[in-house]
């Protein structure tokens, strides 16, 4: 079976089924090698920032001035659930991606994917608690003191 190209969509021949049977390595073949090692090193380096930059937030927001205030404790928080993000979700998805099987033990699947639905709830809910504050912040300014 040859992958769906360009001439299947625009002739008017697309055949859904042939479609739904096609398989990942069926749909991507058209990756070269060269554009296979620029996406791992972009993906690589993504990575890389996103750890370092997180780590980099924790460290200024847990060594600063304002480390004990509820915004500095929610920052520290949704810097952890991206590093969590970074080191769990984004090199197993990108290997699974790129190999079209999982390739490591069979233990880890089941960690792997509780770790990338904590990490993605926790920025969630982080996210929502820092809305929250700031609304109460905002609509009783002089009732939030110790939110600062």
């Amino acid at each position: 079976m040859e992958p769906v190209g360009l001439e299947t969509w625009n002739n008017g021949s697309f055949n859904y089924n042939e479609f739904a049977n096609l398989t990942f390595n069926d749909t991507f073949a058209w990756m070269s090698r060269g554009a296979q090692a620029c996406l791992t090193l972009l993906y690589s380096l993504t990575v890389i920032a996103s750890v370092f930059g997180n780590v980099s937030v924790i460290i200024v927001f847990s060594c600063g001035k304002l480390c004990r205030s509820t915004l500095a404790i929610f920052l520290i928080n949704l810097a952890l659930s991206d590093i969590v993000m970074a080191a769990f979700c984004m090199p197993f998805t990108f290997s699974k991606m790129m190999l079209h099987a999982w390739i490591y033990p069979s233990a880890f699947c089941p960690i792997v994917l509780f770790l990338q639905t904590v990490s993605v709830s926790s920025s969630i809910y982080t996210l929502l608690a820092i809305g929250v504050d700031r609304f109460l912040a905002i609509k009783w300014p002089l009732h939030s003191r110790f939110t600062r």
